[in-house]
């Protein structure tokens, strides 16, 4: 039997001094960089408090409202000036031209036509308020935000009324009440004032 030529790079005895010089490669290192870095380390910033004790800190006072007040006066007539202050001197930097003020008078009486909304939809009425809450949880649940009434009612006492949204006219009340009606949300309605 003929043997098969090994082809090592290095032989054991090479192998084990590699090894052995590899080590002492990495401890030299390993100590060299301990000794740099006590040198490189100043002294004394790792020292220990001369007095152990623990340091005492002061109490929080909390200003009465005396003292806030006394503190606040000034700031916005401060915070005022300075706004005032930085105005002018950008107007003096941008060479800006500020019109005079003219007094402008104005009318004595300003009517502004508030939008009335004096009709609702009433979508149910209850003898009992349990029945009403079933259906006012409903609705919530489908989006709709109503508004639950008690009303006396002559001869029949307690009711329990549920109302959804506010319009301006019978009209538009009766659109929205069909609109809902198509979409199933509700099953009747009744247009009615809004009491104020």
């Amino acid at each position: 039997m003929t043997e098969k030529p090994k082809f090592y790079i290095y032989a054991r005895q090479e192998m084990k001094i590699v090894i052995f010089l590899s080590i002492a490669v990495i401890f030299f290192a390993f100590t060299l960089g301990v000794h740099l870095g006590k040198r490189i380390s100043p002294k004394g910033t790792f020292s220990s408090p001369k007095d152990p004790t623990a340091v005492k800190a002061l109490s929080d006072v909390t200003p009465d409202r005396n003292e806030i007040i006394e503190q606040t006066q000034g700031v916005s007539e401060t915070s005022e000036e300075e706004v005032h202050q930085a105005l002018q001197e950008e107007i003096k930097e941008t060479g800006l031209r500020l019109e005079k003020s003219r007094q402008v008078d104005l009318p004595a009486k300003v009517s502004i036509k508030k939008m009335q909304h004096t009709y609702t939809l009433q979508i149910g009425s209850f003898p009992d308020q349990k029945t009403a809450n079933e259906k006012l949880d409903q609705l919530k649940n489908s989006g709709i935000s109503p508004v639950l009434k008690e009303v006396n009612l002559k001869g029949k006492g307690k009711w329990y009324r549920l109302y959804i949204g506010e319009f301006t006219s019978a009209d538009k009340a009766k659109e929205a009440g069909l609109e809902y009606k198509s979409k199933k949300i509700i099953e009747n309605f009744v247009v009615a004032n809004l009491e104020k």
